[in-house]
């Protein structure tokens, strides 16, 4: 799939696995830096960061989830009735789950686990700022950083320059293919640009 519009509705499925009793959903444009197992023990049946903007929506990169069959096709009878403001899952989930923002603590996961970088872009400390000044050294250790903007760190077409986040996702991808290479493992040639 080339692009997140492409995808359609297909999150929606983790409901269906209700062979398990609680799942956590990343994205795939997500790069976990610190465990995130401390998610499976949310008393909630449904959990997501907040969005840039507006406070009150969440972003659907990470997701934690209770599956279930009945919530699943209660979703499915809602697409095409029920709105989506971005067209796409994430804003059919905001308006599934329109009381997210009132659901109690457990239900909001703080801005770590699911860090966009268009927050860093947004507030990243500015020249002659004090060391440490900025919303984003606020937020605590980074545990899941979302690439959820343009350009993706890996997108080749792209000379954009890459930044200190993105170098964070081009060493990720290089311990990852030596790891898979010492296992015998071919892996895809990605050639950092910037």
């Amino acid at each position: 799939i080339d692009a997140w519009d492409q995808s359609g509705y297909t999150k929606l499925n983790i409901w269906k696995l209700t062979e398990f009793s609680k799942l956590v959903y990343v994205d795939a444009d997500c790069l976990v830096m610190e465990s995130i197992d401390d998610l499976f023990s949310r008393e909630t049946r449904f959990a997501a960061a907040p969005d840039t903007f507006p406070p009150d929506r969440f972003n659907a990169g990470v997701l934690v989830v209770e599956p279930s069959l009945e919530v699943f096709e209660d979703m499915i009878s809602r697409i095409g009735v029920m709105h989506s403001y971005d067209g796409g899952d994430t804003g059919f989930l905001n308006s599934y789950f329109h009381d997210w923002f009132t659901m109690g603590e457990a239900s909001r996961l703080p801005f770590r686990y699911n860090a966009l970088r268009t927050m860093y872009w947004l507030t990243q400390k500015k020249p002659g700022q004090p060391a440490g000044y900025s919303y984003w050294n606020a937020v605590g250790a980074v545990r899941c950083l979302h690439f959820c903007s343009f350009p993706k760190p890996w997108d080749q077409r792209l000379q954009a320059p890459k930044g200190e986040l993105e170098q964070k996702w081009w060493v990720a991808f290089a311990e990852c293919q030596l790891m898979l290479r010492i296992k015998g493992v071919s892996t895809p040639t990605l050639k950092k640009q910037g």
